[in-house]
């Protein structure tokens, strides 16, 4: 009754339901064809996290259309979900899309701060991989090797950096390697030169390292043979060492021999052993065959050496009557293990420790 009253009044000609229905149709595809327009528009705004309000106001509509837009766009089912329901999924899907631009602009803040962190402390980094170490940088930048280490950690941990190579450790430590070694070839280079003449002379007289060592306050024996070992490169003097002695003394020997016996128990090579004596390993070589050909005991620089004495007692019996045969005929321990076939130092070590006796008995008789 009410609507026929209110069509007679604005529509007293007459009014059909079809031009009702005709009219909203209309509505809706002009509606439709008004969101297609801003499609692309409302997606962009969307994306950038701006809410019903913001995005009314961009496309100059009212929230009824940007709703109905939005729920078209995001193909939301409104069959028996109540408007309030397709309200909330929409402002639920626009806080999302907000809630993610605030974490990636976070992540980005981030990302640009360990950026600047990273150019102000570049020069460190440059300065690490061309070598240098930690205490060489915080001296350079006044701050300490610590914190120099924290810097560059908290760099490398937020990499990689466009326009940044940082290299691996290895390669750091091996230019510290290659620098430390062109350093000290530079530095016995130079002193080499300064000492070049008296390095010479002392050398051709036959004086040995730890002479030479004490003649020109050097401060280690090695010191020298590392100036000397150039020389001989630049052949400015013989391999060969001239002695202008006729040998040692017993007090030398004494000395000499106690010095090998005690480094040899400690497991030292023969290069240490010269270097103490301020001799060459080849020298020590020699007199450790000395002093094996007179029975003296000289531990090898190897930990299997004695083992086969610490069991098979038949085996060291027998061992022990071929030696004693072989040295009643004048053999030497170094001929004895060669016939043998026995490691060097065998022969020498077997009669300290089970032959001793009867060993000093054979060579006094042989004195005799």
């Amino acid at each position: 009754m009410v609507l026929e009253c209110l069509r007679d009044i604005f529509f007293p000609d007459g009014f059909e339901d079809s031009v009702t229905v005709t009219n909203i149709k209309v509505d809706h595809i002009l509606r439709d064809n008004r969101i297609e327009f801003y499609r692309n528009k409302l997606q962009d705004l969307v994306n950038e996290g701006r809410n019903i309000n913001q995005i009314a106001k961009e496309v100059n509509s009212n929230r009824a259309f940007v709703e109905a837009a939005l729920k078209k766009i995001f193909s939301l089912d409104d069959s028996g979900v109540s408007p309030n329901d397709i309200k909330r999924q929409i402002a639920n899907i626009l806080k999302d899309k907000q809630r993610i631009i605030r974490d990636e602009g976070k992540r980005i803040s981030a990302k640009n701060k360990h950026v600047d962190f990273m150019k102000k402390h570049r020069e460190m980094i440059e300065m690490r991989n061309a070598g240098k170490t930690l205490d060489e940088i915080g001296k350079a930048k006044g701050v300490t090797r610590e914190r120099v280490r924290q810097i560059i950690k908290r760099i490398e941990m937020h990499g990689p950096y466009e326009g940044l190579e940082i290299i691996d450790i290895k390669d750091v430590y091996a230019k510290q390697r290659d620098r430390n070694a062109q350093k000290r070839k530079v530095f016995f280079n130079k002193l080499t030169h300064e000492f070049e003449e008296d390095l010479i002379k002392l050398y051709n007289a036959g004086a040995n390292n730890k002479e030479i060592k004490d003649q020109l306050n050097f401060s280690s024996a090695n010191q020298v043979s590392e100036c000397l070992e150039i020389l001989k490169q630049e052949g400015k003097i013989s391999p060969i060492r001239y002695s202008n002695k006729t040998g040692n003394s017993e007090e030398e020997l004494k000395i000499i021999y106690d010095t090998i016996q005690t480094m040899r128990d400690k497991g030292e090579s023969l290069e240490a052993i010269g270097n103490a004596l301020g001799y060459s390993s080849i020298w020590v070589s020699q007199k450790i065959r000395q002093m094996r050909d007179k029975g003296i005991y000289v531990a090898d620089n190897h930990n299997m050496s004695g083992r086969e004495y610490l069991r098979d007692w038949d085996k060291i019996n027998s061992r022990s009557k071929a030696i004693l045969k072989l040295l009643k005929e004048g053999k030497r321990p170094a001929e004895i293990e060669r016939i043998l076939e026995l490691h060097t130092g065998s022969v020498s070590r077997h009669i300290r420790i089970y032959l001793e006796d009867e060993v000093k008995e054979i060579y006094l008789n042989q004195k005799k």
